[in-house]
């Protein structure tokens, strides 16, 4: 071997048996054989885990093997916080309680359960309850507490507010500038009042009418304050409302967000049904000084609920609508609740004519939003076509139950087809049945389906048929497909949603038009063509007509002895000339 050949394997030799006893040591370490005594902190020492800022996380503190363990949550408060941030050396800053392993998990947890008074100078100095660290029910690794030290600098101008993290900028989660400082506010005693007070300090002067929900635990930056604003809406910010301001620590509240409005949304006094499955029902909204709002349920019943109905078209005297007292069916929406307490007396043409308590003048919670379902009104067995321009055609609807409805079109065929036109009164020739909701699937129930006919019945329901139970009939809207129907032209006796109508069908002037322009067009383009096959047939005569002409000038004719008239004329016949002749 050379010098160099030598050193190269040598150098091989040495780097492999380098990479085998790394490789030992570490299968060594992880069955537990050979353990490595490494110094990561020292008894007692803090430290924040996790967080976007040197400032913020998980607290964790080092045990008695010198190895980092987390901090339960359970009892962790603003003074629990606030000795953390001064051991870290954060003595001057504000300390915001963080629970449930905010910053994120950590699998081992040691510590927790502390009863600091605020003024100690380490957290290991503070009392604590061993029974809750050692019981995973209330302590482990989606428990873990964690702290915000807010250091001081200027963020707001006191007294402001504003929306944060809303989907909009209209809406969002409430916050006040409370010594230079953004802190959130809390959703105790924070009712229509205030909200108006908060929407008009924002600039929603033309309608400050709020929505108020919940936005969650948030913590605290600064103490619990309480805002009590007049019911005349007189205050042009929060801060000219009486405020209290709790004693002693809170760590967090449920704050609010806030929703405000701008208006014209809406005609004044219209309504509408929301979120419902079919159209005949949903959460009812009502238009109140141009935005749309929700009803309370107090002192709502079925009379208040029939002048609804009847201000929507769909009032059934005979058959009372249903009522629902809570936002379980239909959602409480987001729009602000402006009615309550209505007392109609079933005369009225709106809700709004009605008796009622106004936004501000009483108390409702969003889930005391009401939601009905109307009758239509119509008589069982009635039938009609919608969702086509043509009154001859369309979705077949039956009332049933005093609800106009769709028939699925399974087994639909002619013969049902013909009755329907036969008892709307149409003509019975050319009739069409439709499946696959040829014309259109408006949002109303599946009534009935299987529909079998003779063709001798004078009403579809007459036929056999399967009614579909209550509770299916709203939810197969979306599942199935309905039948439709071409009927004849002609004069019709139709049965309606009141009972029988009469119509005349409509002459198509569209297609009368159209038909004229038709026959002018083929009126040009054949005399274009006869005046080309007329030039045509002038044309090949006239060069026939001059090649007779040509031929009978140049006969010869024997001037000496003249030919009688008959001997020329006979001369010229018997003369070979073109074949095509003139």
């Amino acid at each position: 071997f050379t010098i160099n050949t030598w050193y190269i394997y040598t150098t091989v030799y040495i780097m492999d048996s380098l990479v085998n006893a790394v490789l030992i040591a570490c299968f060594l370490v992880l069955h537990g054989t050979l353990s490595i005594a490494t110094v990561n902190c020292t008894n007692g020492d803090i430290r924040l885990y996790n967080g976007t800022t040197p400032n913020e996380g998980n607290v964790q503190i080092c045990n008695n093997d010198n190895e980092w363990s987390g901090v339960c949550d359970y009892s962790w408060d603003c003074d629990d916080a606030t000795v953390a941030c001064r051991q870290l050396g954060y003595s001057d800053a504000t300390a915001l309680v963080y629970n449930g392993s905010y910053f994120g998990e950590w699998s081992k947890v040691e510590f927790g359960a502390y009863s600091c008074s605020g003024t100690e100078t380490n957290l290991i100095d503070c009392s604590y309850n061993i029974y809750y660290v050692t019981h995973s029910y209330y302590c482990n690794s989606q428990k873990l507490a964690g702290v915000r030290c807010q250091l001081y600098t200027k963020e707001c101008n006191n007294e402001e507010i504003r929306l944060v993290d809303g989907e909009s900028s209209d809406e969002g989660r409430l916050e006040i500038c409370d010594n230079d400082i953004w802190t959130p506010v809390c959703v105790t005693n924070f009712h229509d009042e205030e909200a108006a007070i908060a929407c008009k300090q924002l600039g929603y002067t033309q309608y400050s009418w709020g929505s108020i929900f919940t936005a969650g635990n948030t913590p605290l930056v600064k103490q619990y304050a309480t805002y009590y604003c007049s019911s005349d809406f007189s205050e042009s910010k929060l801060t000219e409302c009486d405020v209290n301001i709790a004693t002693g620590c809170t760590k967090y509240c449920d704050s609010v967000r806030l929703k405000c409005f701008n208006p014209p949304q809406c005609e004044e006094g219209s309504s509408r049904l929301v979120n419902g499955t079919i159209e005949q029902e949903g959460r009812l909204e009502v238009c109140v000084n141009g935005v749309w709002g929700t009803v309370c349920s107090s002192g709502w019943d079925k009379t208040d609920a029939y002048v609804a109905c009847k201000q929507l078209g769909k009032g059934n005297s005979n058959r009372g609508p249903m009522v629902w007292y809570n936002s379980n069916q239909f959602s409480d929406g987001y729009y602000p609740i402006v009615v309550s307490n209505a007392g109609c007396g079933g005369w009225e043409r709106t809700i709004t004519d009605c008796t009622h308590n106004t936004y501000g003048e009483f108390y409702c919670t969003r889930t005391q939003v009401i939601g009905i379902q109307c009758y239509d009104d119509c008589e069982d067995g009635d039938i009609r076509l919608t969702g086509s321009d043509r009154e001859h055609e369309g979705t077949v609807e039956i009332c049933v139950d005093s609800l106009w409805g769709m028939i699925a079109d399974l087994g639909w065929g002619q013969v049902a087809a013909n009755v329907v036109c036969s008892q709307l009164g149409y003509d019975t020739r050319g009739i069409r049945a439709f499946n696959n909701s040829f014309y259109d699937k408006p949002k109303r129930p599946i009534n009935i389906n299987n529909v079998v006919c003779t063709g001798s019945e004078n009403r579809l329901f007459d036929c056999t048929y399967y009614e579909f139970p209550d509770n299916e009939k709203k939810y197969l809207q979306k599942l199935v497909d309905v039948a439709g129907v071409q009927c004849g032209k002609g004069t019709s006796s139709r049965i309606g949603e009141s009972g029988s109508s009469s119509s005349t069908s409509t002459p198509n002037y569209s297609a009368i038009i159209g038909g004229v322009y038709l026959m002018l067009f083929v009126v040009i383009i054949m005399s274009i063509i006869f005046i080309i096959l007329g030039y045509a047939i002038y044309w090949k005569w006239s060069q026939n007509y001059n090649e007779i002409l040509s031929a009978v000038k140049n006969t010869s004719v024997d001037t000496s002895t003249k030919p009688s008239r008959n001997s020329i004329i006979s001369e010229v016949k018997n003369k070979s000339y073109a074949s095509t002749k003139p």
